[in-house]
């Protein structure tokens, strides 16, 4: 953060971090599959992300951005290529120079850091949405500023906004912590011997109706026990004849 001359002539302690609105693919696997299936998943990801692959992702579909330092290439050769596949140049080597510095700064964010930060993001997608659609621009200025109000409005206190967000940025200041307590007093002395004879009591109970099921050949969930082999334990065979 550092001083600045803001638009209303003020100087003001302003802090810029670039947020990171880029999308893309992340894979995850179940650690308890099988290594084979792990390794098959890890190169399938590994292929995904590989240079030239990745290259051909990005330049014909949608679902990722730029994120290899091959991906911010603006030479001549990099820009005809984007240019085949039907981008504008010019504006693919703003773009990608401008992407390149947000992600390359120390103070990026990787979300909005405010209280329903998605909420704006869609009203923000919205407002450039009209902008391509040709809708005036005043007109999207004013809908804008009317879904920022109304998404801030039901956020709760304005103070309460301020504090996240000024935490968020690591403004916030360290709140002091209680001291600890030395020794056990009389509150947390009770709660601890109310715990201990808690548990004593429900132990004795589920011994005694242990010793009480296990007389009447029981087990604690009231099914008959199996018999255990002894000398005079007696085994009987029997078979059925089914016809077909």
């Amino acid at each position: 953060a550092r001083m600045e001359t803001t638009y209303s002539v003020l100087q003001r302690l302003v802090n810029r971090a670039p947020n990171f609105g880029i999308g893309g693919i992340t894979g995850m696997v179940n650690a308890l599959h099988d290594p084979a299936f792990k390794q098959s998943t890890y190169e399938l990801f590994s292929f995904l992300a590989s240079p030239s692959w990745s290259r051909h992702e990005l330049l014909s579909g949608l679902l990722m951005g730029p994120f290899r330092y091959s991906h911010f290439d603006v030479s001549n050769a990099s820009l005809a290529e984007w240019g085949a596949a039907g981008y504008i140049e010019e504006d693919v080597k703003e773009f990608l120079l401008a992407s390149f510095e947000m992600m390359n700064s120390p103070n990026v964010a990787m979300d909005l850091r405010i209280q329903r930060g998605p909420e704006y993001l869609a009203a923000l997608g919205r407002s450039v949405s009209s902008v391509f659609t040709g809708t005036d621009l005043a007109d999207v200025q004013a809908r804008l500023e009317a879904d920022f109000k109304a998404i801030l409005a039901g956020s709760g206190l304005l103070a309460k906004v301020l504090e996240v967000f000024r935490d968020g940025l690591g403004f916030g200041g360290q709140k002091a912590l209680p001291p600890p307590r030395s020794g056990f007093d009389g509150e947390v002395l009770s709660i601890v011997l109310g715990v201990v004879l808690s548990v004593v009591m429900v132990l004795a109970v589920v011994l005694a109706a242990y010793f009480v099921l296990r007389r009447r050949n029981r087990s604690l969930l009231g099914q008959p026990r199996v018999p255990q082999p002894c000398d005079e334990t007696t085994l009987a065979v029997s078979w059925h004849t089914v016809m077909a």
